[in-house]
């Protein structure tokens, strides 16, 4: 599956800039949770999309990549 409405590269760079600051706020947070968090705050849609399936960087920081090129539409996810 790709995702319906996938990011513009200019909100991808919003997401990253906002984990980096939950990362700050909350340093008992992963990347990975940050990351994810961000995503939700921006567009909750795309995040809940992608929860659970096998891109959800939420408890895999190794995930992250994938995690960002399934928000780019450039990665097919499965839940």
């Amino acid at each position: 599956m790709i995702i319906s409405v996938p990011m513009k590269e200019h909100i991808i760079t919003w997401v990253l800039g906002l984990a980096e600051k939950y990362r700050k706020q909350h340093p008992e947070l992963r990347e990975g949770q940050a990351l994810f968090n961000a995503a939700y705050q921006i567009d909750p849609i795309a995040a809940d999309e992608l929860r659970g399936s096998n891109v959800d960087c939420f408890y895999n920081d190794k995930l992250i990549p994938d995690f960002l090129d399934a928000l780019r539409g450039k990665k097919e996810y499965v839940k």
